[in-house]
């Protein structure tokens, strides 16, 4: 019976997981990347928060946790979310869903210089295969409806999603299984996740802020000045920010690197854009010479 109830669980969360690839692909064609993570993340923090209370082990990280737990946001909410919406709003979802199959690649990979595992030759036939498999899906997907070249961009970015979740998995490895030189224990697996998303959804807050300040220009307002506004409620509500010390020296260190991740994401859609309308009007003027 318990066993019933174990792999009932299992398949919920497969098919929770599931749909998230079709409404991400709906969400990516509809809002702009960053803001449709940003508002995902607004929810999904929200709820963890609640369910971290409902479990009794709400606990305030220490200060080295801290530190921890931002390169862990950084990687698993921000840059993951990033690349994953702007990567669905090319590819599709099925496509995506394959595409993810890079994490264990990846994460296997990095484990090796940074975890000390060893390349055995299981392993390294396990890569093989991993790898011919999503080779196949970029030659020959099923998914003809979409240009080639935009499925391919947006495979490339799931990938580099993947990437950004293994280089997380990394780290949440060595928090869960080393103390922090002011905690007394390590984190579980649950506090991280919170905390992590606590941090991404801040680091999110300010692409978000950032984008719609460029976007709006210096003297915006409307949801610009909503956007800015909410900063001080969501320190409020996170005790992160309002009882933690040095976290805004941590946050002014990273900002440069988060901005920049950002724009480049911003540059690379402009440029694909820009092309992909270029190919348009040069198909058109074609057509109408043939006309005449």
């Amino acid at each position: 019976m318990n066993h019933l109830w174990l792999h009932t669980r299992l398949l919920i969360v497969a098919i929770i997981w599931g749909l998230g690839w079709t409404a991400g692909r709906v969400v990516a064609t509809d809002f702009p990347p960053i803001t449709a993570a940003w508002i995902r993340y607004i929810i999904a923090v929200a709820m963890f928060l609640v369910w971290l209370k409902m479990t009794g082990k709400f606990r305030i990280p220490t200060k080295e946790e801290w530190k921890r737990l931002f390169y862990i946001g950084f990687f698993s909410t921000f840059l993951y979310q990033a690349f994953f919406m702007y990567g669905m709003r090319y590819t599709a979802a099925g496509d995506a869903s394959l595409m993810i199959t890079f994490n264990p690649i990846i994460t296997a990979l990095l484990a090796i210089p940074f975890l000390g595992e060893k390349m055995t030759k299981r392993l390294g036939s396990g890569l093989i295969i991993a790898l011919s498999g999503v080779a196949i899906l970029f030659v020959y997907s099923p998914n003809i409806d979409i240009p080639v070249d935009e499925r391919i961009l947006g495979n490339i970015l799931i990938i580099l999603s993947a990437g950004a979740w293994a280089s997380s998995t990394i780290f949440m490895k060595k928090a869960m299984t080393t103390t922090a030189s002011d905690s007394t224990q390590p984190l579980s697996p649950l506090e991280l996740t919170v905390w992590a998303s606590v941090v991404g959804l801040f680091i999110l807050h300010h692409g978000q802020a950032t984008k719609l300040s460029i976007r709006d220009g210096p003297n915006s307002s409307g949801i610009s000045s909503l956007a800015s506004s909410s900063l001080p409620s969501f320190q409020q509500s996170s005790p992160m920010f309002g009882s933690q010390r040095g976290s805004g020296q941590l946050e002014q260190r990273n900002q440069h690197s988060m901005s920049t991740s950002y724009h480049r994401l911003e540059f690379l859609e402009a440029s694909f854009s820009s092309e992909r309308n270029s190919a348009s009007h040069s198909s058109s003027h074609s057509s109408s010479s043939s006309v005449v």
